[in-house]
């Protein structure tokens, strides 16, 4: 059936710096056709996700294909949601507008007829837009190099007693060695490098960092092959069902071949070994690789012209006479929206403006519900604070400040390190990562500074694992993590409370932004003071008055310059809502934070401890 003549017209965007294809009509689809499209892209993906929560139900792992659902974030039930892309809406059913009609980024006509809002999702996703355009479409303008022939699986486990599957050695410990240090090693993709073995790092003749990530790589590279579906995906729900899928797919052969070369025996799970120590193995996988060079360069184009017409047109319900009523999907406000309506605007004494942090805050001066106010002076909460100045130290010891309460990972402090404050005498620092973590959990602050903490070997790899619990998958994004760190580290939250409780003179509670995993930590420190539920809201609130600085701060470092880069700033603020969602949680399973507290041990006395150093 041939498309409906569409109301959605694009319009070229005044000042457009990205000159690329313009559709010179938008479409809108009937619903037979969408939903039959709809339909088949659900059945095309069930074929890969279907096999992976079966196995996750199952308790089992899969050392190929649970890369693609763990590595790349993107779920199995978003992956399954088709979109029809920036250039064609959807007719209403006779059962109404379709679904997407609440899903984010999505609007809908007085019509019932239901197209992505560009104008919206380039407000809030456009630096991503951009990034991902440059990247692509600089890798696609260099010849492919394929002289790597997958050594960066080798490296990984080179001179490691610990692996990253549990999975044999094809050549054991010494024959795997072998192989890396008769080979060079050219790796191009930074996010192999960054899991090399130490012993291995120094070996590759290449140094790829997050900066010169755009500059480095190339369309012979797997890896930035299979990173074709994470952009994809990150550009959702801009991208159409069908490309995401071509670009999953291809990930997957990726993936097999990747794994295929790598130094593991997957022989019984039905992947035959590239054995690219040999000159047969070596060819197999040079004219493979050179093969996905060329399948990928087209799914590449598409995803680097999708973005071209993003930035250069916006398509817009274009109506003879007055403009139309327009029902939007909700969506993340845009920078400047009121995140915390609704919420009494806390004090502004309560910052500490350092040199070196951007997100430092006092925890006194809240009130009571019994009429009193928290002390000042006592708890601090603050983003990292690796670049703190002579100033700003000789300012903490005047406090004095006591206690440091670092909440990273084991792998944040050593890529980031331990910060100034190590070096000063009288603060002691406690190590207790929110996050689940590999293998041995070493406190890195127990150990000396030239001492090689006890890791396994991939242990970059936990910068800052997913973490989430399936009982709450319905909750949003930023509730389910607050519950994972209850639910998998709930020791470490009550030894942060134990260590303020016990404290003499004052104490930092900190992570990497000073929000979430610190935001948790401080609900329950200020519920023990007799904080309402609102104050708390509304304390948390207040990181989103200096997220700019704050995303901008991390986007400088390699650790977390990805996770900033790829998301724009508005999906990285804390809203309201989040805490109070997480409060009514807490509120109707625990009896509130005091109740969670009670549940796991930490009873009336402790509390009444917290609750008095808070108070003074």
């Amino acid at each position: 059936m041939a498309p409906a003549a569409s109301p959605w017209e694009p319009r070229t965007r005044a000042g457009g710096t990205y000159p690329g294809p313009v559709p010179a009509v938008a479409v809108v689809l009937p619903a037979e056709e969408w939903t039959a499209r709809a339909a088949a892209h659900e059945a095309r993906v069930q074929r890969w996700t279907a096999p992976h929560r079966e196995r996750r139900q199952r308790g089992e792992s899969h050392p190929v294909l649970d890369f693609l659902f763990t590595y790349y974030s993107e779920t199995p039930g978003r992956l399954r949601r088709w979109h029809p892309g920036p250039a064609a809406a959807l007719a209403p059913s006779p059962d109404g507008p379709a679904p997407h009609a609440a899903w984010r980024s999505y609007a809908t006509a007085d019509d019932g007829t239901v197209g992505l809002d560009v104008a919206g999702y380039l407000a809030e996703r456009g630096s991503t837009v951009r990034f991902v355009r440059d990247l692509l479409a600089a890798t696609a303008s260099r010849p492919p190099q394929t002289g790597c022939l997958g050594l960066h699986e080798w490296a990984m486990v080179y001179r490691a007693d610990e692996r990253r599957h549990a999975v044999p050695l094809r050549l054991g410990r010494a024959g795997t060695d072998a192989v890396v240090e008769s080979h060079p090693v050219r790796c191009s993709h930074v996010d192999a490098y960054r899991f090399f073995t130490p012993d291995a790092v120094g070996l590759n003749r290449l140094r790829p960092t997050r900066q010169t990530q755009v500059a480095m790589e190339q369309p012979g590279c797997l890896h930035a092959t299979m990173d074709l579906y994470k952009w994809a995906y990150k550009l959702s729900p801009a991208v159409p069902g069908e490309l995401v899928a071509d670009c999953f797919e291809l990930a997957v052969e990726v993936r097999e071949l990747d794994m295929r070369a790598s130094p593991y025996d997957l022989a019984d799970r039905g992947y035959p070994p590239v054995r690219i120590e040999t000159p047969e193995g070596k060819a197999e996988y040079v004219a493979a690789q050179r093969g996905f060079a060329r399948r990928a360069a087209p799914l590449r184009q598409r995803l680097v012209d999708l973005c071209d017409t993003l930035l250069t047109s916006q398509l817009t319900a274009a109506w003879p006479g007055s403009p139309p009523t327009v029902t939007r999907a909700p969506a993340a406000p845009s920078a400047g929206a009121p995140y915390g309506r609704g919420v009494t605007p806390p004090r502004p004494d309560r910052w500490l403006r350092l040199d070196g942090t951007t997100n430092t805050r006092d925890l006194g001066g809240l009130p009571t519900t019994d009429g009193g106010t928290t002390a000042f002076g006592r708890v601090l909460r603050s983003d990292n604070l690796q670049t703190l100045s002579d100033d700003d130290l000789r300012r903490l010891a005047e406090l004095p400040l006591r206690d440091v309460i670092d909440l990273r990972t084991t792998a944040e402090v050593l890529l980031e390190g331990r910060g100034p404050l190590r070096a000063v005498e009288g603060v002691t620092h406690r190590h207790l990562s929110l996050l689940p973590e590999k293998g041995h959990h070493t406190d890195v602050f127990a150990v000396e500074e030239d001492d090689v903490p006890d890791l396994p070997a991939d242990w970059a790899e936990t910068v800052l694992p997913r973490q989430t619990t399936e009982a709450d998958e319905v909750e949003p994004p930023a509730v389910r993590s607050y519950l994972g760190y209850l639910h998998h580290r709930p020791e470490n939250v009550l030894a942060a409370l134990r260590v303020i409780a016990g404290g003499e003179g004052a104490a930092v509670v900190h992570c990497a932004a000073g929000k979430d995993r610190t935001g948790v930590v401080v609900v329950f420190a200020l519920a023990a003071a007799g904080v309402p539920h609102e104050e708390i809201v509304a304390d948390y609130a207040m990181t989103a008055d200096v997220i700019d600085a704050l995303v901008a701060k991390l986007r400088t470092s390699p650790t977390y310059a990805e996770d900033m880069t790829n998301r724009d700033v508005a999906s990285h603020t804390p809203r309201a809502g989040t805490m109070r969602r997480l409060l009514q949680i807490l509120d109707e399973r625990h009896g509130g934070p005091l109740g969670w507290l009670t549940e796991h041990g930490f009873g009336p006395d402790e509390q009444a401890a917290l609750r008095s150093r808070l108070r003074g």
